[in-house]
């Protein structure tokens, strides 16, 4: 689906969520710390954050302000992909690493 909307969207959203791929549930907290310090720097709202500070070293609002004009005047969806189906694979990775820590206390 991804790469029928834009090649370019789809290839950086699937380098950054590509640490998902290697997401299991463990027991050992030897190896689910790594994987949540892993998936927290490549979440989407540290990607917004570094990329406003990447971008002309203007802030979050204004790089969230340019996402949202290039939704309403060119019908970009960068903001779709990334709320819609960054954002929600995330968080289901992110359960995914802390329910095997859940578990193992039991």
């Amino acid at each position: 689906m991804l790469a029928t909307l834009n090649f370019s969207l789809a290839f950086v959203v699937g380098l950054l969520a590509s640490p998902l791929a290697f997401v299991r549930a463990t027991k050992s907290p030897l190896l689910a710390i790594p994987q949540v310090l892993i998936l927290g720097g490549l979440s989407p709202p540290v990607a917004m954050y570094g990329l406003s500070a990447w971008y002309k070293g203007r802030g979050l609002e204004r790089v969230l302000v340019e996402l949202a004009k290039g939704w309403i005047a060119q019908g970009v969806w960068t903001e779709f992909v990334v709320w819609g189906v960054w954002w929600p694979a995330w968080v289901v990775g992110v359960t995914v690493v802390c329910s095997g820590l859940v578990s193992a206390k039991r």
